[in-house]
């Protein structure tokens, strides 16, 4: 008769490797009793799921809200892979079917959606007004690197963090229900809607066979910028509806000024007038004149406060940011008539993921070359030559790109770099 081994019954099921699980130091008993708690508290998990993302909707500025329990597999998976890095936590060692619910604080995960940048602050007080994060869990936001972080500034309760990933999203821990005098807690994250449709494509391509995957890598952190940049532009967008918005007004009330201004003047022209025609005294005819100047100054005044304030709009909508880099000489040198030489200088003028710059064929090709950009020094403090990658691109006879990354700190660090480039005409290349 066949022998049925259970436990690797349970390990298959689950997705549980047997040598990590083993390493892990949990029998296979103490997994199973944890599965069987869950599944028996799990509809209780999803009611307060729900009811708390029904109180995060009542936040004006939150455009949506998911929710879920996490996956059996995935509370597994985690609690194995807790326990087998290099240096595992200690609330993780001990846990078992009585405490997993108090140690996994992301048993419950909801998250809420907003349009614009701008509307975190709104989101972020409608979280704190309602519950008290744990304690030892700092608010949590994570950006990549590079990003404009000035919203976030005045928020001593908040922790930024670089993420490896270029994974963009604020991380909350706050109580949920008591299940058997066990606390359960909530992990409630925000983001814009720009930023969860990234991250969601990202997770979805990614994982789990093709994470390391140097090109879907590279593909995926010019979406991870492009998803950037269509935060800022609706930023700029919902600012720029403000200033409509405000345009409008200072209009109408430019318009009301101007009916009361126009007023005003007539009435003290015709008391000038009569007071002229009546031979007044002096003294009375000098006092409507100077109640004359002073409605001019008045008006003067109005529309000088009201051009600054335009003024004021315009620089605040047209702020840019620097560049990452610039060009500091090119040499050129012909060889022969199928190969082109020459050295670029480049100045790197804030740290970004990866810097760009445009050689230039002087006078123009014959035809498209084939185009190799080689590092050769550097003024950056913690880059070496043999850190830099470029990539190289050209579409026609007189210009190419390059796209440099430094492979060791994962972006591009100030300072200046020198490159020699070599274009090869027996090479050829076909145009896009």
């Amino acid at each position: 008769m066949e022998i049925i081994d259970l436990d690797s019954i349970f390990l298959q099921e689950w997705g549980l490797d047997s040598a990590l699980v083993e390493k892990s130091g949990l029998s296979v008993d103490t997994l199973r009793s944890i599965v069987q708690d869950y599944k028996s508290n799990q509809l209780t998990l999803l009611d307060e799921a729900e009811y708390i993302a029904k109180k995060i909707q009542r936040c004006d500025s939150v455009h949506s809200v998911r929710w879920r329990i996490k996956d059996t597999s995935h509370l597994l998976n985690k609690i194995i892979r807790k326990l087998t890095e290099d240096e595992p936590s200690e609330k993780y060692k001990g846990i078992n079917s009585g405490n997993y619910k108090s140690i996994i604080t992301d048993l419950i995960g909801v998250r809420a959606i907003y349009l614009f940048k701008s509307d975190w602050k709104d989101v972020h007080e409608h979280i704190l007004s309602r519950w008290t994060t744990k304690k030892d869990e700092s608010v949590m936001i994570y950006h990549r690197d590079g990003d404009i972080m000035d919203i976030y500034a005045g928020h001593p309760e908040c922790k930024q963090e670089i993420h490896k990933h270029n994974y963009r999203s604020i991380h909350y821990v706050v109580p949920a229900t008591n299940i058997e005098s066990v606390q359960v807690y909530c992990e409630i994250q925000t983001r814009t809607i720009f930023e969860e449709g990234w991250s969601e494509i990202d997770h979805q391509v990614r994982y789990p066979d093709y994470s390391d995957d140097e090109n879907l890598m590279s593909y995926l952190t010019i979406f991870n910028r492009l998803a950037g940049s269509a935060d800022e532009m609706g930023s700029y967008v919902n600012e720029l509806v403000e200033l409509i918005k405000k345009n409008n007004k200072l209009e109408s009330e430019r318009d009301l000024k101007d009916q009361a201004f126009d007023s005003e003047k007539e009435r003290l022209e015709a008391e000038i007038k009569s007071l002229s025609a009546n031979q007044s005294n002096f003294a009375e005819m000098k006092s409507a004149y100077d109640k004359l100047i002073e409605v001019q100054n008045e008006e003067m005044k109005s529309l000088k406060e009201e051009l600054k304030s335009r003024s004021d709009e315009k620089i605040k909508l047209n702020r840019q940011k620097s560049p990452v880099s610039k060009i500091i000489s090119q040499t050129d040198t012909v060889k022969k008539n199928d190969r082109h030489e020459g050295t670029i200088k480049i100045q790197v003028l804030r740290t970004n993921d990866f810097a760009s710059f445009a050689g230039h064929f002087n006078p123009a090709l014959e035809s498209i070359p084939n185009v190799s950009v080689t590092p050769i020094e550097t003024t950056a403090k913690n880059t070496k030559i043999s850190d830099l990658r470029v990539n190289t691109g050209v579409g026609n006879t007189r210009d190419f790109n390059a796209h440099v990354f430094n492979d060791k700190l994962k972006y591009i660090e100030e300072g200046e770099y020198l490159f020699s480039f070599v274009a090869n005409l027996n090479e050829l290349t076909s145009p896009t």
